[in-house]
């Protein structure tokens, strides 16, 4: 047993809703070789493929014509090159972050939460309480 990767063909709808042409495509990308010789190569005439399907010749026929036109596949020298993925889009890398500035925002960050602590320690001890706060406002009425 093997592994493959296609092409998502639902994302194109006449090819999806045509049932031959999609179990065509299916097929020819399950029996194409994956060794360096023959890497997405499947040699069978029309009629051979018909007899493996279990489709007409004229259904091949059509479906071929659309997988082609879709350049899904290609004929070169009898032989039928599936294209299996696409090789156009390249992943874009993440931006690695640096570690230098890392340890710069997590230090900032202690510093702020030190100065912080800092006043916050200062106000509760300049902190009076309820009933001196009550008799500082009485003696200045």
């Amino acid at each position: 047993m093997r592994y493959t990767t296609i092409i998502d063909v639902s994302a194109i709808p006449e090819l999806y809703r045509n049932r031959n042409a999609t179990f065509l495509y299916l097929h020819l990308c399950l029996k194409s070789g994956y060794h360096d010789y023959n890497r997405d190569a499947y040699k069978r005439s029309i009629r051979g493929l018909a007899l493996e399907t279990d489709l007409s010749v004229s259904a091949v026929r059509h479906s071929l014509k659309v997988l082609t036109r879709y350049k899904l596949i290609t004929q070169k020298n009898g032989i039928w090159l599936v294209r299996k993925y696409i090789q156009d889009q390249t992943i874009t890398p993440r931006k690695k972050k640096q570690p230098a500035k890392e340890q710069e925002l997590i230090e900032e960050r202690l510093r702020q939460q030190r100065e912080l602590e800092k006043s916050l320690k200062e106000q509760s001890d300049n902190a009076i309480s309820y009933d001196e706060y009550k008799r500082q406002i009485e003696l200045e009425k």
